[in-house]
């Protein structure tokens, strides 16, 4: 049995729009196009995780491990300020114009998941695995807009997959590769008493392409 801890951070730009209009980063009442489709996009994850290797249940199960863990992961969006053509101002310039707190919406998980892992030996002592894992989590999404802020909260799945090649690079050292995705849906309801009988889905989507170098001494 092996217990692993991992902490992920990244930053990118990313577009950004929902169906609920007054939950779009964008506008409230001008379109995504009319305002500018960018934002500024940070996201961080926390793992933790035991794997126990079913070889150990029945042999024909080698290099076969079942992964259950704790997972929290918190997204921060950050519209660029922008006004429409028509003039209308997205809640971030609003924000920015009565001198605010710079404007965000956050969405964050934790909870538990289940998942496999199998590796399979290929060439020269290089190995092919691929993992599986689904989440039950608890979510909420928020933001810090001075007026209205909303907050709907709910529960949230997810499923995890990754495909990984590994291998010695130089004796000593050893090297991975991984391709990973996830998806995440809450279906939330309002907290506030402001939007009361509104509802949203939220979906988040990641595709990431990690690599390693592990050294021995």
């Amino acid at each position: 049995m092996t217990l692993s801890l991992s902490y992920e951070q990244t930053v990118t730009n990313a577009g950004s729009n929902s169906d609920v209009p007054f939950t779009n980063p964008m506008s409230t009442q001008a379109t995504t196009a009319e305002i500018g489709s960018y934002s500024q996009v940070d996201r961080s994850d926390f793992n933790l995780a035991i794997t126990y290797d079913l070889s150990d249940w029945h042999r024909s199960l080698n290099s076969t491990y079942l992964v259950a863990g704790y997972l929290s992961g918190e997204t921060e969006i950050e519209p660029l300020p922008a006004t429409s053509a028509t003039g209308v101002e997205n809640l971030a310039q609003r924000q920015f114009n009565v001198g605010g707190a710079t404007y965000q919406q956050t969405y964050q998980e934790d909870g538990i998941y289940l998942g496999v892992y199998r590796g399979w030996p290929v060439y020269q002592a290089h190995t092919l695995s691929v993992m599986v894992a689904y989440a039950v989590l608890d979510g909420e999404y928020f933001d810090n807009y001075a007026l209205q802020p909303f907050r709907f909260v709910g529960d949230a799945t997810g499923i995890n997959a990754a495909l990984t090649w590994s291998g010695p690079l130089m004796p000593g050292v050893s090297y991975s590769l991984s391709l990973s995705g996830q998806r995440y849906e809450m279906d939330g309801v309002d907290t506030t008493g402001d939007f009361t009988g509104q509802s949203v889905v939220t979906t988040e989507k990641m595709t990431s392409l990690l690599g390693s170098l592990a050294w021995s001494f």
